[in-house]
């Protein structure tokens, strides 16, 4: 079942224009029919009925300027803010600041949209949310001269983010652990023999570097870029927790590699559907290529 679309703010009003105006029309021509037609004597008198032609001429106007407003918030508009989330399987956005607080409930199942890794380079990636601490851990392998791994992460509530007022900011912590990472125990459980760390592999970086893209209401992907016009690094590092808080009005392009190519050239906020990371090293894609873990945690809008 699919939830109806909310009104925005501008339409509501063009509504109310148009109720208006229908009312003071009928009422100004009312009046003319009722003076005319002589039913009431004396009420066709000349102050009267300039007061009817007036009130009349008032709600025309109210009711043409409703429709129109009406119009331009709701066709043009619709085409630039139609519910592309939903592809996502997202349903009504919700209002508040906590994009995804990794807090698993039956309204929270999963935080991952998704993931992707160079497999045909050997990379690899894997996501594990940690209940207690409420993170996610990921683990990721980029193979040699292969593209850096990407993980997904999506909003709560099976619901985007209604960003409004609008927040300045996206914020969200991370670091680097300590304990060894699962690819290089054969051990364990969780990976086959053939699964384990390839000999001639990298050694683990303690410096991790993420890129961001953030997925809005239309599912297009922006990249948050410095001035040279290349991804900018956050480096993560130290079992410490990080608070990194990347501003929303400025620096960002179009991520034409992935979602939806089309619609507004300028970055739109209004609605965030998904927050990706690239994961990898500093001087990614590194020929000798890299491998370690990152935690993130508690991913809100905020001043």
């Amino acid at each position: 079942m699919q939830a109806s679309e909310t009104k925005t703010p501008s339409q509501i009003g063009g509504f109310l224009l148009l109720a208006s105006g229908l009312a003071l029309l009928c009422a100004g021509l009312a009046g003319l029919v009722v003076a005319e037609s002589g039913l009431m004597p004396g009420f066709h008198q000349p102050i009267r009925a300039n007061m009817r032609i007036a009130i009349g001429a008032q709600g025309a106007v109210l009711f043409l300027v409703g429709t129109l407003l009406v119009v331009r918030t709701g066709r043009a508009p619709s085409r630039r803010n139609r519910p592309f989330y939903k592809f996502y399987g997202l349903n009504t956005p919700r209002s508040g600041d906590e994009f995804q607080d990794f807090h698993i409930t039956p309204e929270n199942s999963n935080p991952v949209q998704f993931m992707w890794a160079d497999t045909v380079a050997g990379s690899r990636i894997c996501p594990k949310i940690d209940y207690k601490g409420q993170f996610l851990r990921v683990e990721f392998l980029n193979a040699q001269n292969a593209s850096p791994c990407n993980i997904v992460i999506r909003t709560m509530g099976q619901a985007p983010l209604l960003n409004m007022p609008r927040r300045n900011y996206l914020q969200f912590e991370a670091r680097v652990p300590t304990c060894q990472p699962k690819f290089t125990r054969p051990t364990s459980q969780n990976f086959r023999k053939d699964q384990e760390l390839p000999p001639g592999a990298p050694q683990r970086i303690r410096r991790v570097a993420l890129t961001l893209r953030v997925v809005n209401g239309l599912l297009q992907h922006w990249v948050w870029q410095g001035r040279d016009q290349s991804p900018r690094k956050l480096i993560v590092e130290g079992q410490s927790w990080k608070a990194f808080k990347i501003p929303l009005r400025q620096g960002w392009a179009r991520f034409k590699n992935d979602g939806n190519p089309e619609g507004p050239s300028k970055a739109d906020f209004s609605i965030l559907s998904a927050v990706a990371f690239e994961i990898g090293d500093e001087d990614q894609p590194p020929p000798s290529g890299s491998y370690g873990l990152v935690d993130l945690r508690d991913i809100r809008c905020t001043d």
